[in-house]
């Protein structure tokens, strides 16, 4: 099948030129960590290092940086995102002016108008449709193929792993399934997923049979402040606790996924890159309170190309080997979606976790906006890290920048997009592709 030219035939398709369909997927970035075990607590927990700063400090800590990305290419995907849209825009803005001449459509696009196209003319799209619960198991199992980010620890005795709240515990099926599959003489397999009241019950009954999920899988669902979930310290003190009590291996947790962050991946709003850092944060607290010397933190982040976002990188990269940052066809390419795995904590990191416990429980107040964590200027300096950092956020970035463009050029030769249907049927290409990928990661294929 010749897979540069996709032919939708759907009511509102046609026949589009494309690139050749990577069926691998390997966009990613790995950086070493060139400090050593020693680095945090000699330098990182210094005052030459650690600056916790607020936006009424030096408010560059929320801005983009051109150390970071380019910054006109980001000011055009984020024209694009409003213009899309049709949100109120700054029309003094040169990057608005340049946008306008590109975007075509002349009517705003609805969510599920967004949603359809963007799935239409994503030739991934039948990933979502795997036998797994979620496209997060999808997810996990590319990087899994990738990096052996599970795989390396199945080699052992046990497994022990976390899922802090991956889309309907899609990470924890997919570590489950693999663990079962791969090697089934196994039988010393328990994870911990946390979950809300509402879903905890649906949690393991959805996974694959051979997921074991019933024996193997304990949902919380005790937060102690529901809403905020992996955002308030009194949450993150309550799992922490549950896990440790519940774990017979007192050496720690192998592996610790995250992916919860509240919105739709479809969501053209910046609320994804503002409330990223409240995630992010939590999870990394808990993964660092948890994980064994030896254990892998897993997590996705939608923005890292402002001094904060990366800082909170450094700080968790500098008690890792090695960072990868992935940006998998899992991932709408209309999305900024990319995947940290930070492989094999090498030092004690209880200064990194305590650092950013006192910063989520700052941040409780609401007037209190963190824009620095350590000094950006030293963490600017360190090309090995914020080299490779600005060239996978760029990569992203042309992504997204062609996917926005493509949906709105579509939509803009459709004209109005009435009775969309709501379920999405996939195209035959794109089924194609999906077993490819599944196959070459090897996956169980769609179901016929």
């Amino acid at each position: 099948m010749d897979l540069q030219k996709i032919d939708f035939g759907h009511k509102y398709g046609d026949s589009l030129a494309r690139p050749p369909v990577d069926t691998i997927g390997k966009t990613y970035v790995a950086i070493n960590n060139v400090y050593g075990e020693r680095f945090v607590k000699e330098h990182l927990s210094t005052m030459q290092w650690s600056r916790m700063m607020t936006e009424r400090d030096d408010p560059r800590g929320r801005h983009s940086n051109s150390k970071l990305v380019d910054i006109g290419q980001l000011q055009m995907v984020d024209a694009y995102k409003n213009l899309i849209a049709r949100r109120p825009v700054d029309e003094r803005q040169e990057s608005i002016a340049r946008a306008r001449k590109d975007i075509v459509a002349r009517h705003p696009l609805d969510a599920l108008s967004f949603a359809y196209v963007a799935q239409l003319l994503n030739p991934y799209a039948g990933l979502g449709q795997s036998v797994f619960t979620s496209i997060a198991a999808v997810a996990m199992g590319h990087i899994d193929f990738l990096l052996s980010a599970v795989g390396e620890y199945l080699k052992g005795p046990a497994l022990r792993f976390v899922d802090l709240g991956s889309n309907r515990a899609g990470f924890a099926e997919y570590i489950l399934w693999r663990a079962s599959v791969s090697k089934p003489e196994m039988d010393d397999v328990q994870g911990w997923c946390l979950s809300s009241k509402g879903t905890a019950d649906a949690v393991g009954a959805q996974m694959l049979a051979d997921c074991k999920a019933k024996e193997r899988l304990n949902v919380y669902d005790q937060l102690v402040v529901g809403a905020r979930g992996i955002t308030d310290p009194a949450n993150v003190d309550s799992f922490v606790d549950f896990v440790k009590r519940n774990n017979d291996r007192k050496e720690g947790i192998d592996l610790v996924v995250a992916e919860a962050d509240g919105l739709e991946p479809w969501d053209l709003s910046s609320g994804h890159e503002k409330k990223q850092i409240f995630y992010t944060i939590g999870q990394a607290i808990v993964a660092l309170r948890l994980l064994r010397i030896g254990g892998t933190f897993v997590f996705k982040l939608y923005e890292t190309s402002i001094p904060l976002s990366a800082e909170i990188l450094f700080l968790i990269h500098a008690c890792f080997e090695r960072t990868a940052i992935v940006n998998s066809v899992t991932s709408a390419p209309t999305s900024g979606e990319r995947y940290i795995i930070c492989n094999h904590l090498i030092c004690d990191p209880s200064w990194v976790a305590s650092h950013l416990y006192l910063a989520l429980t700052k941040m409780q107040n609401a007037d209190f906006r963190l824009a620095h964590l350590v000094s950006w200027t030293k963490v600017s300096n360190e090309k090995k890290f914020i080299e490779p950092l600005a060239q996978i956020n760029n990569r992203v970035l042309h992504k997204q920048r062609q996917a926005l463009k493509d949906v709105d050029a579509y939509s803009a030769k459709q004209g109005t997009l009435d009775d969309l249907p709501t379920v999405y049927n996939l195209t035959t290409q794109q089924e194609y592709v999906a077993n490819t990928c599944l196959k070459n990661w090897r996956l169980p294929p769609l179901d016929p």
